[in-house]
């Protein structure tokens, strides 16, 4: 986004990227829908779109975080809009009014979403609350209590910002990258986790220019 390139392709990878990427809107025009799903990382707490047109309606898209999203129908047709988020939720509320839920797989994975109609004018909120036991927390959608050398790590990606590659051919969506004499501190009391799995290795980025000895230790043991 920096370079400054006169290309088109550059300046319609970077809407391509932002608005079906990190927002996950999806068009159908023709039946006066749209879909929303969003992709936030941690680094990336909220996102706003304005003037996004699905047909010959104009919309004004907000995420805040991965469970909240506010929608402004500015001009054209009443529209229908699937208000998507990854996971199972028990709750999600229309302008803090519970609606039916329902759930589906979209790319391989499980949503929670709910149909809302939204009239020209109209500003929605929906958010979800309350997930679902499903099993699995990330430690980097977590906030740490301390980290030694927190400057030096990074959430779902390597400390350089690349994408986390082991073993020449894994890559790696979530995880923690960070260099070496770093101590991360958890605190986890009260929230029922049964078990913890982890993969560990030298990123590919360095190679084998070093080696770690990587501890987890739980209430000092």
């Amino acid at each position: 986004m920096a370079s400054g390139s006169g290309y088109p392709e550059v300046s319609y990878l970077i809407i391509n990227n932002t608005i079906q990427g990190l927002m996950g809107i999806r068009p159908d025009a023709p039946n006066n829908t749209f879909y929303t799903l969003p992709k936030l990382s941690y680094e990336v707490p909220w996102i706003e779109a304005e003037h996004v047109p699905i047909g010959n309606t104009d919309l004004t898209i907000r995420h805040d975080g991965t469970t909240k999203t506010t929608v402004t129908n500015n001009s054209g047709e009443e529209m229908t809009w699937e208000a998507q988020f990854y996971g199972e939720y028990n709750t999600i509320s229309v302008d803090g009014t519970p609606a039916a839920v329902n759930t589906k797989s979209e790319w391989g994975k499980t949503v929670s979403y709910v149909a809302v109609p939204i009239a020209v004018g109209e500003t929605v909120v929906v958010e979800a609350s309350n997930p679902a036991n499903t099993g699995t927390v990330y430690l980097s959608d977590m906030e740490w209590v301390s980290n030694s050398n927190e400057d030096n790590t990074k959430r779902d990606f390597n400390t350089a910002g690349n994408l986390l590659f082991m073993n020449g051919t894994t890559s790696y969506e979530k995880g923690l990258g960070t260099m070496s004499n770093t101590e991360i501190t958890y605190d986890i009391s009260g929230l029922g986790y049964k078990s913890f799995i982890t993969d560990i290795d030298i990123d590919d980025e360095v190679g084998d220019q070093g080696s770690v000895i990587f501890e987890v230790w739980i209430d000092g043991t």
